[in-house]
């Protein structure tokens, strides 16, 4: 994550391995990102 002054950049890693599905890594990105969201709203 960089924080700026008036906002934040969020980034998510992942990695494919030869027997991941990418709908299933997809989807887990999208969850640690909406986790972080969760954590910055106010």
């Amino acid at each position: 994550m960089q924080v700026f002054h008036d906002r934040c950049r969020l980034y998510a890693g992942g990695g494919l391995m030869p027997d991941s599905q990418e709908e299933a890594e997809w989807a887990e990105t999208t969850l640690k990102m909406q986790a972080m969201a969760q954590l910055l709203a106010f």
